[in-house]
């Protein structure tokens, strides 16, 4: 798989159960390493939702994306600008 994500853009990972995401995530964050290719990133990466962190279940999508971006420190209107 290569993507390129341009200063600026956001991007979006989506999939079913299984499909990796996690892992992918987890790259990009720099949490972990590929076992195989490599991952090149230059910059900032932010994952508004935190791996092994899941969605608060009396929260909505968008009150969960808040919550997890404040725990990591981030202004309301960065937040919002985000989402």
């Amino acid at each position: 798989m290569t993507f390129a994500v341009q200063p600026g853009q956001v991007m979006g990972i989506i999939g079913s159960n299984g499909a990796s995401k996690t892992i992918l995530l987890k790259i990009l964050s720099r949490i972990t390493e590929p076992t195989n290719g490599t991952a090149i990133i230059r910059g900032r990466v932010g994952a508004l939702l935190e791996v092994s962190t899941g969605f608060h279940s009396e929260l909505t999508g968008p009150e969960n994306l808040s919550l997890s971006g404040e725990i990591m420190g981030m202004k309301e209107t960065e937040i919002e600008k985000k989402i």
